[in-house]
């Protein structure tokens, strides 16, 4: 490319920089020099090495290999002569002490570009029909989804009727026992006791009393019962909390009689106050999920006195209690599928029915990453992680004794059992589903969920996001971005933390597959080989060795800053495309997906 400075009138030489200059000012060169300058192992032209392009003399100089079969490139000349053959012709290699280059070079770079071409192709079209498949059975796989909620809806008819008739006999004896407790509040009259029920299993229990306890204190509290069943269910306590509730007057200590012995009694330990703790927070939070109450209420029984009412308040309890825990795993199959529909309605809607099938899915890797460097060694730790589609992402970190650390200077090194050799800590929630990111309202979308300006990751169609995970250090969240990538076999490709609680997680699934992202000439050239091939294998490699051998290819594929590893260039179907549409040019192929990470922060 710089034969121009060489063919002038007068056999002289012009350094590139000066020619450039002269060009710009309109002016003469003031600095010819002798042609016999150029390779003469000496640098004349250091602004721009442009005299040896043939040598290493240079620092700043180019040498152009023309690689003829293959690609071009143009390669700093300090690379000339070095022993190592960076141009694949070997013309950078032609001093008498340089290694043979192998002479079929450029012929196996050229298999390798096509190669590594065609099969980037193939799996582009074999992923664009399992998405087509994919999002073509999505409706049917949510028309399936909302019978199963339907049928399941039906199921739970008849329970719920019995719920609400359980729960309406609890309305009305709430509203009766209240109005009796305030009647006797202001009359001092008990209402007449109850005649017990014979059940099966009442056993005695007694409560420990406080030395400041009162006489009638003692005296209502000397013949209490619970069901023993609670002896079996390791419940008793549960139940002692709630007959003896008040460290003022029992001291946390009751006993059960046990069953069919001769006077045996269990010693439990209880909270007296646990209760009325539980009660004042629940005036803060809500209910607890496992409440006293609830742990107890199934091994409860009417007391000696108990009015007919309260009776009758602790049946119609006991009996919602049961309804409820029937109902359960049904009421959890139709939360889980009312969801799963609810989420699924919206993928289709969004356009991204593809990924329905991974409804459910759930994925892991595990491998090693580097934390930090200390003044001895890097540092890496083994992580664990684990991705269940649209419900959780999780991570453990397994915990390997460092053998090294273990001994002396000596070389004395300390015995290891299995349990040191391997630990896991406990998993922590890297984050739950938020969605994909392609939309337009994803910017405010990431403010509500207080996310960190500038994002972690670039938005788009195929980037799902899950968020609101564990807690870091400052009050940040985790999160992660699961960026698809086209691939036939859905797996994680790869895990990285791209900043503090910020991961970026890759995942193949064919949904991204797209063809029209590569350019234009390789589309139409996998596009005529799969219309000729529709029946059989699918041949990519006539036709790219075709295309790689047109006139004028090779310029247009020149590299200007090599030597290219093309090997490592074409690794992956990413860095082929982006590579080409730098090459090539193709304003009519749709974007490529951009590379979260790092260069994106």
């Amino acid at each position: 490319e710089d034969n121009w400075l060489h063919q002038r009138g007068d056999g002289s030489f012009l350094c590139r920089s000066d020619a450039l200059e002269a060009q710009a000012s309109g002016q003469a060169v003031s600095r010819p020099l002798p042609s016999s300058v150029v390779n003469d192992d000496y640098c004349d032209c250091p602004q721009d090495g442009s005299d040896e392009p043939g040598t290493s003399a240079c620092a700043r100089g180019r040498f152009y290999c023309e690689n003829p079969g293959s690609v071009p490139q143009l390669l700093s000349s300090s690379r000339v002569n070095d022993g190592v053959c960076d141009c694949c012709d070997g013309s950078d290699e032609s001093s008498e002490s340089s290694p043979r280059c192998p002479s079929n070079a450029c012929f196996l770079e050229a298999e390798l570009i096509v190669s590594r071409l065609a099969v980037h192709l193939r799996h582009e079209l074999q992923g664009e029909g399992a998405h087509k498949s994919l999002a073509e059975s999505a409706p049917a796989y949510v028309a399936e989804l909302q019978d199963q909620l339907l049928a399941l809806q039906a199921e739970l008819k008849p329970a719920a009727e019995a719920m609400e008739a359980a729960a309406k006999i609890y309305r009305v004896v709430v509203k009766r026992l209240n109005k009796e407790r305030e009647e006797r509040m202001n009359s001092g009259k008990k209402p007449a006791a109850a005649k017990l029920p014979v059940r099966p299993g009442r056993t005695s229990l007694t409560c420990s009393l406080t030395a400041t306890a009162s006489e009638a204190m003692k005296k209502d509290s000397i013949a209490l019962e619970v069901n023993a069943s609670c002896l079996e269910a390791s419940a008793c306590q549960f139940a002692c909390a709630v007959l003896c509730r008040d460290s003022r007057h029992f001291n946390g200590s009751c006993h059960v009689a046990i069953p069919e012995t001769e006077g045996e009694w269990l010693e439990i330990a209880f909270d007296p106050d646990a209760l009325a703790r539980e009660e004042q927070m629940a005036q803060r939070r809500g209910p607890p999920r496992h409440s006293l109450d609830t742990l107890s209420l199934e091994h409860l029984v009417p007391q000696k006195g108990d009015s007919p009412l309260e009776v009758k308040f602790l049946d119609v309890r006991q009996e919602l209690q049961r309804l409820s825990a029937e109902s359960e795993p049904s009421d959890r199959r139709n939360r889980t599928l009312s969801h799963s529909v609810d989420f699924m309605q919206r993928l289709l809607a969004s356009g991204h029915g593809a990924y329905h099938a991974l409804q459910d899915l759930c994925l892991n890797v595990t491998q090693e990453q580097y934390v930090g460097t200390t003044a001895v060694r890097e540092q890496w730790h083994t992580f664990h992680y684990d991705l269940c589609f649209f419900k959780y992402i999780s991570q453990y970190e397994i915990k390997v004794r460092d053998a090294a650390a273990a001994c002396d200077e000596s070389g004395k090194c300390e015995e290891q059992t299995e349990e040191e050799e391997e630990q896991t800590t406990e998993p922590i929630l890297l984050g739950s589903p938020v969605g994909f990111t392609g939309h337009k309202d994803f910017e405010l979308q990431a403010q509500a969920l207080g996310m960190q300006a500038p994002l972690f990751f670039t938005p788009s169609e195929h980037l799902f996001l899950f968020a609101r995970g564990g807690q870091c250090p400052g009050g940040t969240r985790r999160a992660v971005a699961v960026q698809f990538k086209c691939g036939l076999e859905i797996k994680v490709r790869s895990v990285a933390e791209v900043r503090m609680c910020a991961y970026v997680m890759e995942v193949s699934h064919p949904a991204p597959c797209d063809l029209e992202r590569w350019p234009e000439p390789l589309r139409n050239l996998a596009r005529s080989a799969q219309a000729a091939h529709s029946d059989g294998d699918l041949d990519l490699e006539g036709p790219l060795r075709s295309w790689f051998q047109e006139p004028g290819l090779a310029k247009t594929l020149y590299v200007d800053d090599g030597p290219l590893d093309w090997s490592e260039a074409l690794a992956t179907a990413d860095s082929s495309r982006r590579l080409l549409l730098r090459k090539l040019g193709d304003p009519t192929a749709a974007p490529a997906e951009q590379q979260p990470g790092r260069a994106e922060l």
